[in-house]
């Protein structure tokens, strides 16, 4: 076999180049995600502390920040991530507030998309309580039908604060009252405004008639 010529060398070392380049980028992405992981579980760490709550991290194989759980102005709360997906992994932020209502009632409502078409497509209902700016934005579901209505038309501020955030969903079920976002929630003021927002769910609930 002839010896290669200088193109040859000049192909295999581009080769190399390339390969070696595209290692540097996975370490450098994985080196990026560790070190931001780290930074939002210490934020949940520290938030935990001063709050009075305890704080469960992930797994190893786990993605998000992990759970909290306690006692807030003496409400049973409990914020954690967890993903959904498989490969193309979505990691989601949910803050619940347990509420002390033995009504057996559910409620959604979360702001549209995608899925909201989807659903609409399969059957699921969208009450519209009739102000539009928040019927063309939100997807509105409730049993029985007439809570809906209920709930946001004869409250403002609750109106207010779900148009402020835009949950993912804003959820009552089984005497919990929930806020999901998507990603990994680390900001404090997002994780005070999660716990807010379903915690007024939970007091107009119970203060519905």
């Amino acid at each position: 076999m002839g010896s290669m010529d200088t193109g040859q060398l000049i192909l295999i070392a581009l080769l190399i180049c390339a390969f070696c380049g595209v290692q540097i980028v996975m370490v450098g992405l994985l080196v990026w995600y560790s070190a931001a992981r780290r930074k939002g579980a210490n934020k949940w760490t520290s938030f935990a502390k001063k709050y009075g709550l305890s704080h469960q991290p992930p797994g190893f194989m786990e993605g998000g920040y992990g759970s909290m759980g306690g006692k807030i102005d003496g409400r049973d709360v409990t914020v954690y991530t967890y993903s959904t997906g498989g490969r193309h992994r979505v990691v989601w932020t949910v803050a619940s507030v347990r509420s002390s209502s033995p009504k057996a009632v559910t409620f959604s409502v979360g702001a549209k998309g995608f899925d909201g078409a989807v659903y609409k497509a399969f059957g699921a209902q969208d009450i519209v309580i009739g102000i539009k700016d928040f019927d063309d934005a939100f997807m509105i579901q409730s049993n029985p039908p007439e809570l809906a209505s209920a709930l946001l038309l004869q409250n403002a501020d609750l109106r207010a604060m779900i148009q402020t955030l835009k949950p993912y969903e804003l959820q009552y079920k089984d005497r919990f009252a929930s806020c999901r976002l998507l990603r990994s929630q680390a900001d404090e003021a997002v994780l005070l405004n999660m716990l807010a927002l379903a915690r007024k769910l939970a007091e107009t609930i119970e203060g519905s008639a």
